[in-house]
């Protein structure tokens, strides 16, 4: 998360643990409900490439892979966007 700042470029932003937690909680409830909507929309090739993408972010997590972990959750999340892009008009 960057701010830009007038004349004096581009910060990170500094959060507090109260500010993270409330974020973290509010994607809890919006990232659910984004997948289950893309769900009932997305073309059957993204809803695969979805799944296979959620299988390797499940196997770095048993292999308690950390960085894998990140990386593969990340890659989760453009998967995601690119089914919602990819989902038939409503």
């Amino acid at each position: 998360m960057v701010t830009q700042r007038h004349n004096r470029g581009c910060f990170v932003i500094q959060l507090s643990e109260l500010q993270i937690g409330q974020i973290l909680r509010l994607l809890a409830h919006l990232e659910p409900k984004v997948i289950e909507w893309a769900g009932e929309n997305m073309t059957e090739e993204a809803g695969q490439e979805l799944q296979e993408q959620v299988d390797r972010l499940a196997e770095a997590a048993e292999r308690n892979d950390v960085a894998e972990f990140f990386f593969q959750d990340l890659t989760f999340h453009w998967c995601a966007v690119k089914a919602l892009e990819s989902s038939r008009p409503i």
